[in-house]
């Protein structure tokens, strides 16, 4: 059986940030969408994962964000500084062209930073619950 483009998991291949105190967010309760006017500054990264449990109706649901970011410069070490520890909204960009905003401005995401591993490098991670599941950005 010959397999395309279509049938292959989408991955995460660029995250943008911005902090959540200069965003305007349109999030309607119960809508799969958003609607967010931002000013977005790109992740540089290695490996990044959104797990998120499926919604039961009327509970949280647990939403765990994992980013490894390589390497040690000025750049890097700025981009750590605005965001972790910091209310951020992260909008998620797919292979598959799909966008999630991950928070808003009442729930942002904060991420912690831990030095780990043989090649110098930063995770950053997030555990949080949420009302809902990543949405997808929706153009004004």
């Amino acid at each position: 059986m010959k397999r395309s483009n279509q049938d292959l998991r989408s991955s995460i291949c660029k995250i943008h940030y911005s902090p959540a105190s200069e965003c305007s967010v349109i999030d309607v309760p119960g809508q799969n969408w958003v609607q967010v006017i931002a000013s977005w500054e790109q992740l540089d990264y290695l490996s990044a994962e959104l797990k998120e449990e499926e919604p039961i109706k009327g509970e949280m649901i647990n939403q765990e964000i994992n980013i490894r970011i390589l390497g040690k410069s000025a750049e890097i070490d700025k981009q750590l500084n605005d965001i972790v520890s910091k209310p951020v909204i992260l909008l998620l960009l797919y292979t598959n062209g799909e966008s999630r905003v991950v928070g808003n401005t009442e729930n942002p995401v904060v991420l912690s930073q831990e030095n780990a591993g043989v090649l110098p490098g930063t995770n950053l991670r997030s555990k949080r619950t949420s009302a809902e599941k990543a949405k997808i950005l929706q153009s004004f």
